[in-house]
């Protein structure tokens, strides 16, 4: 998850913005004398975390924020050296719903230049449930109500456990079961090969179709009230995948890291966590370049009308930022469309290649919508419908966006390809 996290775009639904990576630039300044050093933390307490931003067209200059054991957020405004010192103390503010820690530091100069911005807000959030799924290899949750909720006197955990025992007595399954008081429900959480096998899934629904003498005589309904699933966000030889979902929610934060950059625009990040080591902290990079960002690769739709003829819609998605390079600790960082007037809008310019000989290849232009997103931001993204009698083809997209004189935007392209005998979506 150490990418940000997205699923494919619904329009009505959600989307989620994607994240990648950049290298960290070497700081050029010497390191501070040990006596300023943040110490390490001793093995039965919280180790200290940290994480760089950096600034301008390379990223050479930056600052370190450091979350220390007692959960307070040091900014080092002067950024200099390999080890950061804990410098100016950020405010504390109100966390509210799954926030766990939310700080605040009105002003920040980026080292040995003029330039000021305002407002950096981090904000550390508990995950969703999707992202836990997701960090675990993806899956499947169901959620059920109660047909007869149980009686005065019960205990969640005795209900979870006659659950698990009934639905995954060998524990083989990756089955984790979860009670929600507050509405009331229960979720079955399928997680690993499992749930990803459609015939498993629908076995364990008629199982618990089946299901009867729960403790405190509690019935479940026959059918899920939802059913959701989840793409993994982790690779396949990722540690966490070998976590629970209990342990994952306890160690797992989502860290939002905003700043109102130049106090024109807000630019947002997010990560999976900071670093208990300043050598792999990762990096986000502010002020820097800004290019249109193709969220998700362009993806072609096929739709069969009811007289039997196809309609291929291309979907496309994009976001402003500036691109992570490849390191695996850097990340995209992206401008809040919030911050751009709602007339302006980017452009995606379609070419589409019919694969004959001398052919032209076919144009179109359409502007892209801001879509909501699962993240700390919207996004852009529209249909793009492709004209009829294309059997076959590949295709370019340009996303530009010249109407914008909050920064310049640096065009960008992503290819695509379609067949007419894809399946329908």
């Amino acid at each position: 998850m150490a990418s940000r996290l997205f699923t494919s775009i619904v329009f009505g639904a959600v989307l989620v913005c994607a994240a990648c990576n950049k290298p960290q630039p070497a700081p050029p300044s010497p390191p501070v004398t040990p006596a300023a050093q943040v110490p390490p933390a001793p093995a039965d307490e919280p180790a200290v975390r940290y994480c760089r931003l950096v600034f301008g067209p390379k990223g050479e200059t930056g600052v370190w924020l450091i979350l220390d054991r007692d959960g307070r957020l040091h900014v080092d405004t002067e950024g200099k050296g390999a080890v950061p010192t804990r410098g100016i103390e950020a405010e504390k503010l109100t966390a509210k719903g799954i926030e766990k820690a939310k700080f605040r530091l009105k002003t920040l100069r980026e080292p040995g230049s003029a330039v000021t911005h305002s407002d950096l807000i981090v904000t550390e959030k508990a995950l969703t449930r999707e992202e836990i799924v997701g960090t675990m290899g993806g899956g499947t949750i169901l959620d059920y109500e109660f047909e007869t909720k149980p009686t005065a006197g019960y205990t969640p955990a005795d209900l979870v456990a006659a659950l698990k025992k009934r639905l995954d007595p060998a524990e083989i399954s990756g089955l984790t079961v979860r009670f929600q008081s507050s509405s009331p429900r229960v979720e079955l959480v399928v997680t690993g090969a499992s749930g990803r096998d459609n015939d498993y899934i629908d076995n364990l629904k008629r199982l618990v179709e089946t299901t009867e003498g729960l403790p405190f005589g509690a019935v479940l309904k026959g059918r899920p009230v939802s059913e959701t699933s989840v793409g993994a966000s982790t690779k396949d030889d990722a540690p966490e995948r070998k976590k629970s979902y209990d342990e994952i929610e306890k160690a797992l934060s989502m860290f939002v890291i905003g700043l109102n950059t130049k106090g024109t625009f807000l630019q947002t990040a997010t990560l999976s966590g900071f670093s208990a080591s300043p050598d792999d902290a990762p990096v986000l990079h502010f002020n820097g370049p800004l290019t249109m960002l193709g969220t998700v690769p362009p993806n072609v739709m096929v739709y069969f009308n009811a007289d039997g003829s196809e309609t291929l819609r291309l979907q496309l998605s994009a976001e402003i930022g500036t691109r992570a390079k490849g390191k695996l600790r850097e990340f995209d960082v992206v401008v809040d469309p919030a911050s751009i007037p709602q007339h302006l809008l980017p452009t995606a310019n379609v070419l589409i290649f019919p694969g004959q000989p001398g052919k032209d290849p076919i144009r179109l232009q359409q502007k892209l919508d801001r879509v909501p997103s699962f993240d700390s931001c919207d996004v852009y993204g529209t249909f793009v419908t492709i004209p009829p009698g294309q059997p076959r083809g590949k295709g370019t997209v340009i996303f530009s966006f010249s109407t914008w004189d909050g920064g310049q935007v640096t065009p960008s392209t992503r290819d695509f390809s379609f067949d007419s005998k894809q399946k329908p979506k």
